[in-house]
C-alpha cells in the first residue's frame, strides 16, 4: 500500500487538462485496486471546494474563450479574402473555409467543458 498527499494545485492541473488526465485515471484505478490510499487534508478539501467551480471551469473557458476570440479576429482582418483565396492557401475545395474552422473550434467548447466536469467528478 502507497499514500499520497496532493496539493490543491494538482488537483485542479489534473482537473482542467495542465496534467495528462491519464494520471487521474491511474490514481483512481489504483485507488480501486487498493493499491493507492490518498491523503487528504481538510485544508485541501477546503481549497478544492473553493477553487472547483472558479479556477478549473472558468480558467478551462477563459482560454478556449481566448483563442475563439483571435480566430474571430482573424475572420474580420481577412473579410472576403478568406473565402476567395483559402482555397489557393489550404489547397481546399471548400469555400468558407475559416468560417467552417471557427465554428467547428466553438463546438469543441462543450466538449472541453464536458471534460473538466467530468474530472472534477472523479477527482470529487
Amino acid at each position: 500500500m502507497h499514500y499520497i498527499a496532493l496539493d490543491t494545485n494538482t488537483w485542479i492541473y489534473l482537473a482542467n487538462g495542465t496534467e495528462p488526465v491519464k494520471l487521474l485515471h491511474f490514481i483512481k484505478d489504483e485507488v480501486e485496486k487498493e493499491n493507492i490510499t490518498v491523503l487528504l487534508p481538510q485544508t485541501i478539501l477546503n481549497e478544492w471546494e473553493n477553487h472547483k467551480d472558479k479556477t478549473v471551469r472558468k480558467g478551462s473557458v477563459k482560454h478556449f474563450n481566448d483563442i475563439n476570440n483571435a480566430l474571430e479576429q482573424i475572420l474580420k482582418l481577412l473579410g472576403d479574402r478568406a473565402k476567395k483565396n483559402i482555397r489557393d492557401f489550404f489547397k481546399e475545395e471548400k469555400e468558407n473555409y475559416f468560417e467552417d474552422f471557427v465554428q467547428d473550434f466553438k463546438v469543441k467548447k462543450n466538449e472541453i467543458e464536458k471534460a473538466v466536469s467530468d474530472n472534477i467528478k472523479l477527482i470529487d
